[in-house]
């Protein structure tokens, strides 16, 4: 059954292609969204099982050895509102351009992430930065099919699980107006731990929290802050308040890059590989500063694979509106291990989701993001010169 899958990514390829509409993508007991079947409404088919990117692998006919690129837009406004360098709004724009439509996830007013497309430049400022939780497909593979058969080009965003269950939907059938866009993951937090943080900000600031921007760069790209606008009741002009905090002081944050909120398929992802799933592979360049010195202004610098001609067709069409300089990629995947691995899953993960709600953030980051202490970080310093040294020897 498509309910019981293993490490199921939550793609919702199974809810959009049953032809019966039997498949339902509800919430589990840690908050992600999993497949449920309607036994009244289900034919049986198989159709689910048969496509799903979990059971059955899915390619892209990507190269083994990407070229890869620092980037960054040269539009400097856009650059500070993106997370990286803003590449993908450069790519975006392009395809906006030739009557396209780009998809990507964006908040609603209720902070609800969702996957939806845009057609105007404008919008596209909804698809723009980091939002660290898992987002919801809805119904969009069906709306990408629907574009494509219509000949519009269509670019489409997001984890590289999203884009294979992209793929898998559309039965691995190639498309000539359709390009595909996969972000470096680090993994996909619960929505459910996004939810307890939102309601436990608007308790302690006796408001609602109307914006969130968790990569904001005031303070510098590498040192980014999060910043949230709080609204009290009242209508009155001028009642928002905005509160910000650092990366290291953040719950939410402290308690995503512990990797003990992730969703279990995230420490087992087929798609976290070189070759990628997808035709352009976009990140933070981190580590700039000791790679290309002379590029990075701490505004921001993408890491870009091209990973197919498909790919490589958009990225020359953008080449005025951005600066680029060719990079190893060996050395850049030193700084992004992401690129090709999954992420480790913490030993307390399960304690950790037993706890989620029960108690508040604060207390659960206390207990499961403590640092090591000096002692204990000595000693794995030397453990690591030791093992080098050994090898050197060998």
């Amino acid at each position: 059954m498509i309910q019981n899958v293993p490490y199921c990514s939550g793609c919702s390829a199974c809810a959009n292609i049953c032809p019966q509409n039997a498949i339902s993508m509800q919430p589990s007991s840690e908050g992600f969204l999993i497949p449920i079947v309607n036994e009244d409404l289900c034919s049986k088919c198989g159709l689910c099982v048969k496509i799903c990117p979990v059971l059955n692998l899915v390619e892209n006919d990507c190269v083994k050895e990407p070229k890869a690129f620092a980037a960054k837009i040269n539009d400097e406004d856009i650059r500070l509102q993106s997370s990286s360098g803003g590449v993908f709004t450069a790519l975006a724009q392009k395809v906006i351009e030739e009557n396209g439509v780009v998809f990507g996830a964006a908040l609603d007013k209720g902070l609800n992430l969702f996957h939806i497309g845009v057609e105007t430049i404008e919008e596209l400022s909804k698809l723009r930065g980091s939002k660290y939780f898992q987002s919801q497909i809805g119904d969009t593979y069906k709306q990408v099919k629907s574009l494509l058969l219509k000949e519009r080009p269509v670019l489409y965003s997001g984890t590289p699980c999203q884009i294979a269950g992209l793929y898998a939907y559309l039965r691995n059938k190639k498309y000539q107006n359709l390009v595909t866009v996969d972000v470096i993951c680090h993994g996909a937090p619960t929505p459910k731990l996004f939810k307890i943080y939102k309601q436990e900000i608007e308790e302690k600031n006796k408001g609602i929290l109307k914006e969130i921007n968790f990569r904001n760069k005031n303070k510098g790209w590498k040192s980014y802050s999060i910043t949230k606008v709080i609204a009290n009741n009242s209508d009155e002009v001028g009642c928002n308040n905005e509160i910000s905090d650092t990366l290291k002081d953040n719950v939410f944050m402290r308690l995503f890059l512990k990797d003990i909120c992730l969703r279990e398929s995230c420490h087992h992802c087929t798609y976290s590989k070189i070759p990628r799933i997808a035709d352009i592979t976009l990140g933070d360049y981190w580590g700039i500063q000791n790679i290309h010195p002379d590029f990075d202004d701490d505004k921001g610098t993408s890491l870009v694979l091209l990973n197919s001609k498909t790919g490589e067709a958009l990225w020359n069409k953008v080449q005025e509106n951005i600066t680029i300089i060719p990079t190893d990629l060996k050395t850049a995947i030193k700084h992004n291990p992401s690129v090709q691995s999954s992420c480790k899953s913490h030993p307390k993960r399960k304690d950790f989701f037993e706890q989620l709600g029960k108690e508040p953030l604060q207390s659960l980051a206390n207990r499961y993001c403590r640092k090591p202490n000096i002692i204990k970080r000595l000693i794995k310093k030397c453990l690591r010169k030791a093992k080098k040294i050994i090898k050197k020897d060998h």
